[in-house]
């Protein structure tokens, strides 16, 4: 239990610093006992509307979804799950701000996670 817990406060230690997907990626691979799954899916804004529908006009940066975003996030260190205990919900302004608020959601689902494993 006690190994858990430390495994845990040490990936949150060195996710602090992560900034972009590109080295979220390169932590994940570079600890041979994590693994990270992340689920997205799309919320209807209404009921006729089912799927994610969006358009990005990239000179001025205008993305466009017709639905928010919401993530699911599954971590496992040295075999042990730890799950947010919820979706979490983002709304990127631009497809530049798809990354940070994907890392900001991670961040949230991790602080969550604490002593919660499977």
């Amino acid at each position: 239990m006690q190994k858990s817990f430390y495994a845990i406060e040490q990936f949150r230690s060195n996710f602090l610093e992560i900034t972009t997907i590109k080295e979220l990626i390169s932590l994940i691979k570079g600890d041979p006992n994590a693994n990270l799954l992340i689920e997205m899916r799309s919320l209807p804004l209404d009921f006729r509307s089912l799927s994610l529908d969006f358009s990005w006009d990239v000179k001025p940066d205008n993305f466009r979804i017709a639905t928010k975003i919401e993530l699911s996030f599954k971590l496992w260190i040295n075999s042990v799950l730890y799950e947010a205990p919820c979706w979490l919900e983002i709304s990127p302004k631009g497809f530049a701000d798809l990354e940070p608020a994907i890392l900001k959601a991670l961040k949230q689902a991790i602080a969550s996670v604490g002593g919660n494993h499977e």
